[in-house]
């Protein structure tokens, strides 16, 4: 707790992704950092998948993307626990 001329106030949990004056952590990350985390995931997809032909990349892809926004939207900060 911080306290300003002697009230105590609460401060905003460590690993919460929130920092005062700087709001959601969502709001600070580039959407390019976004889209290479969907590529790391296709990558990761594409070597572990062994029928993954020529055709069956753009659904990867797809799914891969989808992936990367369930976790970014269900995450509740950046930190790792």
């Amino acid at each position: 707790m911080d306290s300003d001329n002697g009230t105590p106030r609460p401060r905003p949990p460590q690993g919460d992704g929130f920092r005062a004056g700087q709001g959601d952590w969502r709001s600070q990350s580039l959407p390019c950092s976004r889209q290479e985390i969907a590529i790391k995931i296709f990558d990761t997809l594409k070597t572990h998948l062994s029928s993954s032909g020529q055709e069956e990349l753009p659904e990867l892809m797809k799914i891969s993307a989808v992936f990367e926004e369930n976790v970014y939207t269900s995450a509740t900060s950046q930190v790792l626990v």
